[in-house]
């Protein structure tokens, strides 16, 4: 589906007015569908986005414990010496 000639405007914008013309109009109400394919894309891409944000979070957490466990043995085994 096309999204070319697509724009986002104000909600004024949107309103029939009396200056648009009918085929304006219905180019308006036509664009809905690739709007809201625009709109489940830009959804979707929130979504994996926030989960790898999530999953890096969780990540970096865990990489910071162990790099302090790591420490600590090193510490630990260099007391020995």
């Amino acid at each position: 589906m096309s999204r070319e000639g697509i724009s986002f405007s104000s909600k004024q914008e949107t309103e029939p007015t009396p200056e648009m013309s009918p085929e304006d109009f219905e180019a308006m109400i036509g664009q809905i569908p690739a709007l809201k394919e625009m709109l489940e894309e830009r959804l979707t891409e929130l979504k994996t986005l926030e989960e790898e944000s999530k999953g890096n979070e969780e990540r970096i957490q865990e990489l910071r414990i162990e790099i302090n466990e790591l420490q600590a043995e090193i510490a630990a085994r260099e007391e020995v010496t």
